[in-house]
């Protein structure tokens, strides 16, 4: 496989790992919003509403080799297109991207809400604050996050549980 190619694919999976942003904030992500230093991105989410959200030291690493190896200023945006003008990818390219991806590792039901659905099960089991899931996730309100990921989550962590410990 290209180099290229897969630093791409690393740097992409370790940001929805990391972050577990919706397809459509991948793909506006500019390279002048990431605070290298801080480590977070400014994200422009659904209603025009902004948030920083942060990333691990390891997706850090993974995204500035992925720049490094495609040139940070072939684009203003983080994830484009090799062809030129150089494009951001669109949210069918990414979707597309991790359903091949998924499906050359043995997961041909993976998609990018996937990721977002493990990040915020993974801090549900952590004990992180159900208000800083709902910020990081970017929800309007916490509604929308005990709905739709710590409810689900929750249910299947002690469903898991009466299986394996009891």
């Amino acid at each position: 496989m290209d180099r290229r190619i897969s630093t791409f694919i690393v740097a992409l999976i370790d940001l929805l790992i990391s972050t577990g942003l919706r397809v459509s904030e991948i793909g506006n992500i500019l390279v002048s919003e990431i605070d290298w230093e801080g480590r977070t991105v400014l994200i422009h989410g659904k209603g025009d509403k902004d948030r920083i959200v942060p990333f691990s030291v390891r997706c850090k690493k993974h995204l500035q080799e992925y720049l490094m190896e495609r040139g940070f200023y072939l684009s203003p945006f983080l994830f484009c297109s090799y062809k030129s003008p150089h494009n951001k990818l669109g949210k069918n390219s990414i979707n597309k991207i991790v359903k091949n991806i998924g499906a050359r590792v043995g997961l041909s039901d993976i998609t990018v809400h996937c990721f977002r659905r493990w990040l915020a099960t993974d801090l549900n089991k952590k004990r992180v604050d159900p208000s800083v899931i709902q910020e990081i996730l970017g929800h309007s309100s916490f509604e929308i996050t005990q709905k739709h990921y710590l409810e689900k989550s929750t249910n299947k962590i002690c469903y898991l549980h009466n299986i394996y410990a009891s």
